[in-house]
Formats: structure tokens, C-alpha cells, sequence
């Protein structure tokens, strides 16, 4: 595995900035790092004899600007590795900068963009900054700057130094990154670094692309210290040849990926290490990656008279949970809450009636299946009447809690028979079993 320098192995640069943390990563080159914000959105000054570049002005929460003048007298020219939101915030504070020559991209970014209102950046939980901030996430937004387009090819001349512009479509389409040849170093923006590689974000069109733009960058600056634009800065360039190899496995289907549970399975996630391979299901879909679908259930630990019911299930699709004991549930369904989930499935799988609230919520498990992933989220339901009628099952039983695991449980539910028997035992104050019926 190549390696990967990060933050608490390099030296900060004392500075009077309460956002920014700037590091020296090597001769004449500067990482701001940006470590109060999820996003860890790292921007780099580069310094010649005779004048100075900022790749990327950050996302405007801080003043970028004000750093710079501190770190350098020299006079510095603004370059975008790209125009999403988290790279360009301050740009409003230079006279010009510098984008790919796309003109929809360089539009977009002259005119200014603001996040949506739900957007995850701009939740509070996003920040992880212990002081007061002085900017409002819901009206933080990037303003409208001047923008100057190059191409492909364009170099940067900083007298000693000199930085060629490669394009490098994949993450965004007017992705760029700058070479210093001579120095052997590769600034690599977000096409590159070690973390989450997204590569489906402007379109399932955009995955081949990406890869394309792997392979040259692999065949190119395996021998080159790359720069990263988030998380850690410095990575060997050998990395390139591993993440070449991983997306190759990945649009090969010969690695299988995990979906993601908190996007309700809309992407999925191929792991390698220091880094990951993402891609929308659609994408997977398309090119053929394979991936563990994920299923976000409910389950009812449905208690009568001290004992729990228990069913098996039938033989299926699934072979690793044919024929084990489960809590009977199922899928939540587009707009429904567990309990109304949990209550419908209850009522079409067994003609049972029972009575779920949001209070009755006991406890979630998430399991990676051989062929699926599970999210389960259950609740335990006190009921008077114990008759239903069995129509998918194969058998079922009522147990008490302590005899529950004489059974062969399926693999997900099995975390949840165990937390059901410390609460019999009362090592969950807050569950009672014998409780009210309903």
C-alpha cells in the first residue's frame, strides 16, 4: 500500500487563523487545511522564486485570502482545480481566477451557486468546531468571480517553478490538475485522494471517463508525490496504479460492493484500503459492477404472557437465511415510518393486528449478508390476543426470552434475541416485558 503522510505527522505553521491550519509539505509549497468542516477541504500555495499559485480558494468560511498575504509577499494567481462549491468559496476575494476552459462550468462558476437548504454541508453536525462561528450555514452560499479560462497544456510560470495544467475529467468534467515536472510533484484536486473516490456525481457517462483518466494519470506519475485536495495531503504516487487496479476490478465485477445504508442503498461503495471506489446503483447497474443490494426492514419482537414469538422462514432466494428464525417484519416502504411499516406487514403476512408506536422502538442492527446487506430497526410490542394466521412462515413458536437461543436465527436478528434477553433480565431499565397489551 502506498504511503499516505498525513496531518499529525507534519509540523503547522504558527498563524492567527481560527479556520485554516497551513502546513509546510515541501519546499516551497503550502497546504491549508481546512480541519473544522466534514468536508477536510485542503487548498495548496505554491511558491517560485518570483511569484505564488493558490490551487483553490476553500469554501469561504474562512478568509483564504488574508492566509496567503500572511504566508507569501510574492503575488498569486488563483487557480480552481475545479468548480465545485468546497473549492472555490473565497474566489469573490481575488481579482481573477483560473478554470478549465469549459464554458458551461465557467459560467456556472462566474455567476455564483448557492447549496440547497437540505444539504448535508450545511447541517450543524457538519462543523466540527468547538468556538462560536461568525457565518450562517444557511445562508452561506459562493459569490460571482471573474473567471479566466485555459486549456489543456497551459503553464504556469512562477520563475524557478513552472506548473503544467493537465485535464483530468471524472470527478467533474472541468477537472484539472497542475504537474510540476521538474520537481516531480502532481497537485491532484478531487480527482485523487485518499478517501471516498466518487465517481458517478456528474452522471453515469462520467464513470468510464474517470477511468480513463486513471489510466493516464497511472501511466504517467506513478514516480510523482501527489497532493491531495481533501483529508491528507501527501500520498506516493504509486497510489495511482492502486486505484487503477481497483476501479479496473470494479467495472470488471470481479470485487462486490457494500451499498450504503444511510443513502438507502442509491450508492454503493467498493473499499481497497486507504481508499474507496463510489458508485450510484444506477452506474453499477449499467457497467456491471456487482454490489450486495441493502433492504431497510422492520422487525416485532411481539411479546404475550413473558414470551416472544418466533418464526421460521421458508426456503428462498436467499440460501444464508432459508429456513432460520427471524421476528416477523418486512420492508418500509416509500414515505411510511417503521411503525406504520412494521404494522402493515404484521397485518398482510399474518392477519395480525397489533398496535405499533414510535415509543415502542427497541433497538436497530445492520448486517452484511453473503448476498444482501440488512438494515432492521425493531420494536417491541406488548399484544393480549396472540392469534394470527400463518401464511409465509413455515413454523413459529413462543419462547422465553432465555430459551430463545435453542433456535437457529438468521444472522441479523440473532443481536437482537441477545439484547432481548439482558432486558428480561432487567439490564435495560427502560424495556419492560409482561407490559401493557395492546
Amino acid at each position: 500500500m502506498s504511503k499516505l503522510t498525513t496531518f499529525k505527522e507534519l509540523k503547522k505553521i504558527p498563524c492567527e487563523s481560527s479556520w485554516f491550519e497551513p502546513y509546510r509539505v515541501a519546499p516551497g509549497v503550502t497546504a491549508i487545511y481546512e480541519p473544522h468542516h466534514f468536508e477536510e477541504v485542503i487548498s495548496y500555495l505554491i511558491e517560485g522564486d518570483t511569484s505564488a499559485l493558490l490551487l483553490d480558494s476553500g469554501m469561504g468560511l474562512g478568509n483564504i485570502k488574508a492566509l496567503v498575504e500572511f504566508l507569501t509577499d510574492k503575488p498569486v494567481t488563483l487557480v480552481n482545480s475545479h468548480s465545485h462549491f468546497d473549492h472555490v468559496g473565497d474566489n469573490w476575494r481575488f481579482p481573477e481566477t483560473h478554470l478549465l476552459n469549459l464554458p458551461e462550468c465557467v459560467a456556472h462558476l462566474a455567476a455564483g451557486t448557492a447549496q440547497q437548504a437540505d444539504d448535508a454541508n450545511r447541517a450543524p453536525e457538519a462543523l466540527w468546531f468547538d468556538g462560536e462561528p461568525w457565518f450562517d450555514l444557511k445562508t452561506w452560499h459562493t459569490k460571482p468571480c471573474k473567471v479566466v479560462p485555459i486549456e489543456e497544456g497551459h503553464v504556469f510560470d512562477l520563475g524557478g517553478r513552472k506548473l503544467r495544467v493537465i485535464a483530468t475529467p471524472g470527478h467533474s468534467r472541468d477537472s484539472l490538475m497542475l504537474a510540476d515536472d521538474e520537481n516531480r510533484l502532481l497537485f491532484t484536486g478531487d480527482t485523487i485522494y485518499p478517501g471516498p473516490i466518487y465517481a458517478h456525481i456528474e452522471g453515469v457517462e462520467m464513470v468510464p471517463v474517470y477511468y480513463s483518466t486513471v489510466i493516464k494519470l497511472a501511466a504517467q506519475f506513478a514516480d510523482y508525490t501527489l497532493f491531495c485536495s481533501h483529508n491528507n495531503p501527501v500520498w506516493e504516487g504509486s497510489a495511482l496504479k492502486e486505484i487503477e487496479d481497483a476501479f479496473g476490478k470494479v467495472l470488471a465485477g470481479e470485487v462486490v460492493g457494500s451499498s450504503d445504508p444511510k443513502t438507502e442503498g442509491d450508492t454503493v461503495s467498493y473499499q481497497f484500503g486507504g481508499f474507496g471506489i463510489v458508485l450510484s446503483r444506477q452506474a453499477a447497474d449499467l457497467y456491471g459492477a456487482k454490489y450486495r443490494r441493502h433492504y431497510h426492514v422492520v422487525g416485532a419482537i411481539i411479546e404475550h404472557d413473558g414470551k416472544i414469538l418466533c418464526m421460521q422462514r421458508p426456503k428462498g432466494k436467499f440460501p444464508s437465511t432459508d429456513l432460520k428464525w427471524e421476528f416477523p417484519g418486512g420492508k418500509i416502504e416509500a414515505g411510511e415510518t417503521g411503525p406504520q411499516a412494521l404494522m402493515r406487514e404484521l397485518r398482510e403476512e399474518m392477519d395480525f393486528e397489533v398496535n405499533v408506536r414510535e415509543e415502542d422502538y427497541f433497538a436497530t442492527v445492520h448486517h452484511l449478508y453473503p448476498e444482501f446487506e440488512l438494515t432492521m430497526d425493531t420494536y417491541l410490542c406488548h399484544v393480549a390476543n396472540p392469534r394470527f394466521t400463518r401464511k409465509e412462515h413455515v413454523d413459529h413458536c413462543w419462547l422465553p426470552p432465555a430459551d430463545m437461543p435453542s433456535l437457529d436465527w438468521a444472522a441479523a436478528d440473532f443481536p437482537i434475541v441477545e439484547q432481548v434477553i439482558k432486558s428480561a433480565q432487567g439490564d435495560c431499565p427502560h424495556v419492560s416485558f409482561g407490559g401493557d397489551k395492546r
